[in-house]
């Protein structure tokens, strides 16, 4: 736990203007927001404020670790082996470490296999708005390989996030740097969360 000083998120992952958020929830309105004992994933991100600051961005904050936890645990996930690296408000990274299982008939790593890593970095990236987004399309442009045993991550950038629709551009690479596939996806919005 932070000692009790006042933090404040950078602007893109503040709640809607003059939302109170303490202890990582929110928990009133008003024009101006102390952020007191605040627990957050990426602490580097946060920065330390001597006094309150009024809230000016458009993303809501939420409690990135409970996603963080959902995410890693779904049933797919687990199966795979693919995990969170990083995440926040409209961006996730994810890993995977590439097994023998994942080859297709040629020796090579079945695009099914990168095309569900672009997705769950999408989803988690996706699902750390206000609003939960459903994927609607993908459009994967496969641009190298990589071996077994390598590991290789994706990660996803919400680029819009409307009240209807919303966009993402995803990048899958090595470990080197190297870009394994590139991806533009569509998302419908299905509602503020509850």
């Amino acid at each position: 736990m932070l000692d009790p000083k006042l933090y404040y998120l950078p602007h893109n992952m503040f709640p809607a203007k003059g939302t109170v958020v303490t202890g990582g929830k929110i928990v009133g309105q008003g024009s101006m927001v102390a952020l007191a004992f605040l627990c957050c994933y990426n602490l580097a991100e946060w920065q330390y404020a001597e006094q309150s600051y009024e809230l000016t961005g458009e993303y809501r904050m939420i409690e990135i670790e409970e996603m963080r936890q959902r995410f890693d645990n779904s049933p797919c996930a687990v199966h795979l082996g693919m995990s969170l690296v990083e995440l926040s408000s409209g961006y996730a990274k994810v890993k995977l470490e590439l097994k023998r299982e994942f080859l297709n008939w040629e020796n090579m790593i079945h695009g099914g296999v990168i095309a569900t890593l672009l997705d769950q970095a999408f989803g988690c990236a996706c699902n750390t708005l206000e609003n939960i987004h459903v994927a609607v399309q993908m459009n994967i442009h496969f641009l190298a390989t990589a071996p077994v045993g390598e590991t290789i991550y994706a990660e996803s950038r919400v680029l819009h996030a409307g009240e209807r629709v919303g966009a993402s551009e995803m990048t899958v690479f090595d470990s080197k740097g190297k870009t394994i596939a590139r991806a533009m996806g569509t998302t419908v919005s299905m509602g503020a969360r509850s």
